[in-house]
């Protein structure tokens, strides 16, 4: 199920159930556990592009850093554009917007202090429109939810920790 490229190289990887809440009650949880919120990340929250899965259901999610998934960029660092296109061809699949809030709920405890994880996920816009996905990160302070430019040329540092659902497999009748 997973790219040989990649092994060796994840940093996390949980099972993570997503959806089954409202929005509401899973920002609120959110809001409870985290030290902070950045200004950008809590108007992508609370705008109606960030929506909930309906149902609640697992699905298993690694991270990995940049580096792992676009080892030679064209340029200094990888672009949002060979992120994605890295993703796809390494047969990961982006994650839901809600799912940074559900791995600080669920897994915020694991974090250590200096992890920050950035999500491959379908940009959302923020205050002045411009495309922003979720990240989470512990610092001393404790969790944080923030954002993260993600025009298709926004660079992303070797190091970046970036979040991916694995495929789905479904079990042959």
């Amino acid at each position: 199920r997973l790219h040989p490229s990649l092994e060796g190289n994840l940093t996390h990887q949980w099972s993570l159930v997503n959806g089954g809440r409202s929005k509401q009650e899973l920002l609120s949880t959110v809001s409870g556990l985290t030290a902070g919120i950045g200004s950008n990340a809590q108007f992508m929250s609370e705008s109606s592009e960030f929506t909930i899965q309906p149902e609640s259901h697992t699905r298993e999610v690694v991270v990995a850093p940049a580096s792992a998934l676009v080892p030679h960029p064209r340029g200094s660092y990888a672009t949002t554009a060979e992120i994605e296109q890295a993703r796809d061809e390494k047969g990961l699949e982006p994650v839901y917007a809600e799912t940074a809030h559900q791995i600080l709920v669920q897994h915020g405890d694991k974090l250590k202090v200096g992890d920050a994880i950035w999500m491959s996920m379908k940009p959302l816009a923020d205050r002045y429109g411009h495309p922003n996905v979720f990240a989470v990160a512990r610092s001393k302070d404790g969790l944080w939810l923030y954002s993260h430019w993600a025009n298709p040329g926004s660079e992303w540092y070797p190091g970046n920790q970036v979040a991916f659902f694995l495929p789905q497999v479904t079990k042959a009748a």
